[in-house]
C-alpha cells in the first residue's frame, strides 16, 4: 500500500510510470552480450527502485542507467539484466519490479519459452545480377537466403576468408512467416576498395537454436570475375555469359586485323611499283 501523506509531498509522482521489457536480439545472445532491458518512463523517478526476479527468485544482477528529463519533464530509467545462451535455450522467466514514489509496485514479466520443436534453416548464397557503373563504389553484391526455420529468432553475419566482416557492410532483412516456418535474407555489398584485397571466400554465418553449431554457406569470388565486375566492360559480360560468342567475336577481330594488314601492304607495293616505273621512264 502507498502512503497518502507522502503523495501530498510529491504530487509529480502520482501517476504510475510506464514499464516495459525489451527482449534482446538472438545475435547478442549468441555473442554473450545479451541483456533483458526494463524501461521505466514517468515523472519523479529519482527515488524509485527497480529489482529483478529470475524464475521466481530474486537476482542482484540488474544494472541501472538514468537519462535526463525531456521537454515535458518525463524521465527514463533503463535497468538491464544479463541473459545467457543456456537460459535462452532452456526457457527462463524474467520479472521486473518497479517500486517507490506514490504508486503501488508495477510488475512486468518476460518469458523466454523453451522451443520443443525446431526446424533447421536451409541456406543459399548467390551473386546478385546488377549493372555496375564506373561511378559506383559497389563492385559485387552477395545475397544469403535463409528459409524454413523455426523459431523465428535468428542471427546472420558474414565472414571473408574466416575473418568477421563489419555489420555496416551488410543489411539483414525482416523475418517473415513462410509455410510452417520463417524466412529471411542478408545482402552483402562488396566495395571496390575493400580492405584485404580483391576476391576471396565469402561466408554467410547463421546462428539458430535448431543447431548447436553455426551454419555456414560460402561463395568463392575469383579475382578475374571481380575485375570484370569492377571494369563493367561489355566484353567481360560476353565472356562470362556466353564463352562461344566471345570466341567468335575474338576470331572476327583477328580476321579483320589480317585483312587490314594486307590492304596496307598491297597499297605500299602498288605505290612502290609505280615509283620505280616512273624513274625508269625518266
Amino acid at each position: 500500500m502507498y502512503n497518502t501523506s507522502k503523495c501530498q509531498a510529491c504530487y509529480a509522482s502520482l501517476l504510475k510510470p510506464t514499464v516495459s521489457i525489451i527482449k534482446p536480439s538472438y545475435r547478442d545472445v549468441v555473442e554473450g552480450t545479451a541483456n533483458v532491458t526494463c524501461v521505466v518512463v514517468g515523472f519523479g523517478l529519482e527515488n524509485i527502485e527497480v529489482t529483478w526476479d529470475v524464475d521466481g527468485k530474486p537476482s542482484t544482477m540488474g544494472q541501472k542507467t538514468m537519462r535526463g528529463k525531456d521537454a515535458s519533464g518525463a524521465q527514463e530509467i533503463k535497468n538491464t539484466h544479463t541473459i545467457s545462451l543456456e537460459q535462452w535455450r532452456k526457457g527462463t522467466r524474467f520479472t521486473c519490479k518497479v517500486a517507490g514514489g506514490c504508486y503501488e509496485e508495477v510488475i512486468k514479466q518476460l518469458t523466454i519459452k523453451k522451443e520443443t520443436q525446431t526446424m533447421e534453416p536451409s541456406i543459399t548464397v548467390s551473386k546478385a545480377n546488377f549493372d555496375v557503373s564506373l561511378q559506383s563504389t559497389v563492385a559485387l553484391i552477395l545475397v544469403c537466403n535463409v528459409n524454413g526455420f523455426s523459431p523465428e529468432e535468428i542471427s546472420i553475419s558474414w565472414k571473408k576468408d574466416n575473418n568477421i566482416l563489419n555489420e555496416t557492410l551488410y543489411d539483414n532483412g525482416p523475418v517473415t512467416p513462410a509455410g510452417k516456418g520463417y524466412t529471411t535474407y542478408s545482402i552483402l555489398k562488396i566495395g571496390r576498395d575493400e580492405a584485404g584485397g580483391k576476391g576471396g571466400s565469402y561466408s554467410c554465418v547463421v546462428h539458430h537454436s535448431s543447431s548447436n553449431q553455426p551454419l555456414t554457406k560460402s561463395e568463392k569470388v575469383p579475382i578475374d570475375s571481380w575485375d570484370c565486375a569492377i571494369m563493367g566492360a561489355a566484353l567481360c559480360d560476353i565472356r562470362n555469359e556466353n564463352e562461344d560468342e566471345y570466341s567468335e567475336l575474338e576470331e572476327a577481330n583477328s580476321v579483320w586485323n589480317k585483312v587490314s594488314t594486307f590492304m596496307v601492304l598491297f597499297t605500299v607495293a602498288i605505290f612502290y611499283g609505280g615509283l620505280v616505273t616512273f624513274i625508269k621512264v625518266k
